[in-house]
């Protein structure tokens, strides 16, 4: 996998396998609808996790972040 912003292989978790250099992303997926000027198509970006802290940095209005307190 590759971030679509820097270019750098992101490494994912692979059971078995060595995953010291495991990383985390965001992907966004994106399906067009017919009032946008890609009717009917899907986008799909994903964004290492360096390159999504540099981008939500700049927003005008900040990330909404809540903290979960369980993980199932």
């Amino acid at each position: 996998m590759v971030c679509n912003v820097c270019g750098k292989n992101i490494c994912v978790y692979e059971a078995g396998k060595d995953n010291s250099n495991v990383s985390d992303y965001v992907r966004i997926n994106k399906e067009w609808g017919f009032f946008s000027n890609k009717d009917l198509e899907n986008h799909e970006i994903i964004i290492c996790e360096k390159c999504y802290d540099d981008f939500v940095k700049n927003l005008k209005v900040p990330v909404h972040i809540t903290q979960r307190t369980q993980v199932l």
